[in-house]
């Protein structure tokens, strides 16, 4: 992938998270609220996953895009993730190597992975990190590749914990 799609994949990334503080403040499109029903399952049809929320949780959709990306928020009252979701062509595992190679003025500390459920049993690694995010600090990050689509999990540094539960209950269909 050439630094320029990378850096387009950032700036996309950043106006992301201003709509997402409007959606926040004014949501369109809201599914479920988690606590142990039904509706506490957040099921997406464009990318064939479902993720259990928090309870306490919604999930909303910003507006799509042109390319083909979608952005989903899963919000609480004090904590919010971001679900980034963009078309990628190099079905490869990420590392935090490649991912500076790619970006080399992101900050990347304490990088792990976290096992993410696909079809038939199988897992892959989600790549995890802490980053700083301009507009909102220190944040805690998560992203794989699967089915030709990178998935970029973003939320404040002290809400990591929701994305790793998120991460925990995620099924691909």
């Amino acid at each position: 992938m050439s630094k320029q799609r990378i850096i387009i994949i950032v700036a996309i990334i950043a106006v992301c998270a201003f709509g997402g503080y409007l959606l926040y403040m004014n949501p369109e499109s809201e599914q479920g609220i988690g606590g142990g029903s039904e509706e506490s399952v957040y099921t997406n049809d464009t990318y064939k996953f479902s993720i259990e929320l928090p309870e306490g949780f919604r999930a909303s959709v910003l507006p799509g895009s042109d390319d083909g990306s979608q952005t989903i928020l899963v919000q609480g009252e004090k904590d919010q993730v971001q679900i980034y979701i963009a078309l990628f062509d190099q079905d490869i595992g990420l590392t935090p190597e490649r991912v500076q190679a790619d970006i080399p003025d992101m900050a990347m500390e304490d990088a792990g992975y976290r096992e993410v459920r696909i079809p038939e049993g199988a897992t892959i690694d989600a790549l995890t990190f802490d980053s700083v995010d301009e507009s909102f600090g220190p944040t805690y990050n998560a992203w794989f590749i699967y089915g030709g689509s990178i998935y970029q999990l973003t939320s404040r540094a002290d809400a990591g914990d929701v994305i790793d539960d998120i991460l925990e209950s995620w099924k691909f269909l």
